[in-house]
């Protein structure tokens, strides 16, 4: 089955149709310049998936699992992560504006030219990832953990960050 008919049958099933059961699972594919604005990727599977020019804008990703895939200059805008597992993701020239993120973990990823734009960050994990270039806006991070992770010129601009310290830390910038 293509990739628009297994969405298009897991958007069915999200929509409360029985009659088209079936789980959203992908797997070490390429996707490029794909718009899935129009699709519900809620417990979603993309395990090891390349995506590139991507759009992802108000698709809700809550329990979705993009384990070990790449983003790369994808968009997302308007979007919920909530339980989510996107561990050892690639993450590379990637705006995130409007991002609602609950206790999802991104562990061990490699962020690289990335921006977060008045996003909300609750019970987050980030440990053991590496920063480059990555710029957090506006963003409100409540009970994330940032344990073992490497910064390199990471901007927390006009953030409201509790319970986790930045002071001090190399390649981190607060303003």
């Amino acid at each position: 089955m293509n990739l628009v008919d297994l969405l298009e049958n897991y958007k069915k099933y999200a929509n409360g149709d029985l009659t088209s059961a079936c789980k959203l699972e992908v797997e070490d594919e390429e996707i490029n310049d794909f718009d899935f604005s129009k699709y519900d990727l809620n417990n979603s599977y993309f395990g090891g998936v390349q995506f590139c020019d991507c759009n992802f804008s108000n698709v809700y990703l809550s329990g979705s699992n993009f384990g070990g895939s790449s983003l790369i200059r994808c968009q997302f805008n308007n979007n919920e992560l909530v339980k989510a597992e996107w561990d050892d993701v690639t993450i590379s020239d990637t705006v995130y504006s409007n991002l609602k993120s609950k206790r999802s973990s991104f562990m061990y990823g490699k962020f690289n030219n990335v921006k977060f734009l008045n996003g909300t960050f609750e019970g987050c994990m980030f440990d053991n990832s590496s920063m480059d270039n990555v710029i957090f806006e506006k963003c409100k991070i409540c009970s994330a953990s940032f344990d073992g992770c490497t910064f390199s010129n990471v901007t927390f601009m006009d953030c409201l960050i509790e319970t986790h310290k930045f002071d001090d830390i190399e390649g981190v910038f607060i303003r």
